[in-house]
């Protein structure tokens, strides 16, 4: 897989929802699953290396923010690729949605008639703001 951006092209900030950072096996067997499928040779040690995230993203990596849900199902993977942005000097933040009384599930920020939807929305887009304010004039 490969992405090729417009020459020039640097975002100036991420929004990262209820994503898969870190595609370890062994770790998440649904997810071993998947990858069995996916991957061209079935998800030898090799492919896994070629989408280990740690090995690409430096610190000039754009300040994120990072969601997730109560029972979202890839939940663990959101704080320690949150902290592993941090600790490579990365602006960014963390949040999780729901609790046990407002149950969140995977991709929850869709359903925007779902209250815990709209003020992930609402944090995001002024997580965004907050960039686009500091950047201009530095474009």
């Amino acid at each position: 897989l490969s992405v090729n951006p417009p020459k020039g092209f640097v975002p100036k900030a991420l929004g990262l929802n209820c994503g898969l950072y870190c595609l370890e096996r062994g770790k998440e067997p649904l997810l071993d699953n998947l990858a069995a499928e996916y991957f061209p040779k079935g998800g030898t040690d090799e492919e896994y290396g070629e989408i280990d995230l740690k090995k690409h993203i430096k610190s000039t990596f754009p300040p994120s923010f990072i969601a997730t849900a109560s029972e979202d199902f890839l939940r663990s993977q959101a704080k320690p690729f949150y902290e592993f942005l941090k600790s490579l000097g990365v602006e960014t933040e963390y949040r999780c949605y729901g609790d046990e009384k407002n149950v969140l599930t995977h991709v929850f920020h869709i359903n925007t008639k779902l209250q815990g939807a709209r003020e992930c929305n609402a944090d995001e887009c002024e997580f965004f703001r907050k960039k686009v304010q500091t950047t201009k004039g530095n474009v």
